[in-house]
């Protein structure tokens, strides 16, 4: 289960576990936290599970893609950790960066080794390092962020766009939106992505108009607002320009043919 889904919707993970375990024996719990670590606070997601994977690329700021798990449950970390090293001796893991940490662990050396770009490590301590020295915690970092949406939100819909919101008690720092435009809801992903980042967003784009926001977890100033908000509306207001004069060009050919 992921803790944070794809579309920023924040599930309530130790509800949801505990509910089936009143219902039926489970035996396994894995939580996709990669769009929550860094994020929301993770503490009682990752009590209640046996595994929880992250990497460091997306919210904590490590920039490079270093994958991270967890282990909380002390009856099957043993096996989890022993599956891992047998899939290493047998080469049916092949990740050079794992292997050579697993054998600064044990003390032990393989017989062949490989050049391990040690990158990732450094990006993921610095990433670390900073998350640690600031000032306030993930729950106030995390307020800044849904301060921030909520404002982005109120302010889409006067430029065209339409929130799609989830329950308040799921939401994040992540914005989803719809464009109200036809002519935007008509375009590609990519086409769709490539408009935004010229209109000064940088936004990851879906079907039928929809985009997703990521907030930042400093507070925005009213100039950042009005600058989304100017960038939301050109878009809008140059796909309408553009599809009225194309089809004033085919309005002009079709007359031109009957004459």
């Amino acid at each position: 289960m992921p803790a944070v889904d794809n579309l920023g919707i924040r599930l309530p993970i130790a509800d949801v576990v505990d509910a089936i375990r009143h219902r039926t024996e489970l035996k396994f719990v894995a939580i996709d936290a990669a769009q929550a670590i860094g994020h929301i606070p993770l503490s009682s997601d990752i009590e209640c599970s046996d595994l929880a994977i992250a990497g460091t690329h997306k919210w904590l700021g490590g920039y490079l893609p270093l994958g991270l798990a967890f282990l909380n449950n002390e009856r099957t970390r043993s096996q989890i950790i022993a599956t891992n090293r047998a899939m290493q001796s047998d080469e049916g893991l092949d990740d050079p960066l794992l292997a050579f940490l697993t054998d600064l662990e044990t003390g032990s050396l393989r017989q062949h080794t490989e050049t391990v770009n040690l990158t990732p490590l450094l990006t993921c301590c610095g990433a670390l390092h900073e998350f640690d020295g600031q000032e306030c915690g993930l729950e106030e970092l995390l307020h800044y962020q849904l301060t921030n949406a909520e404002v982005v939100r109120s302010l889409a819909g006067a430029a065209g766009w339409r929130p799609l919101l989830s329950a308040s008690d799921q939401r994040t720092g992540i914005v989803l939106m719809q464009s109200e435009e036809p002519a935007i809801r008509s375009l590609s992903v990519e086409t769709l992505r490539r408009r935004m980042q010229q209109s000064g967003i940088t936004a990851t784009a879906y079907e039928a108009g929809i985009i997703r926001l990521s907030m930042p977890r400093t507070e925005l100033k009213p100039e950042d607002f009005n600058g989304i908000r100017s960038a939301l509306q050109h878009l809008s207001n140059a796909l309408v320009h553009e599809s009225v004069h194309a089809g004033n060009l085919l309005a002009d050919c079709v007359s031109s043919a009957a004459c």
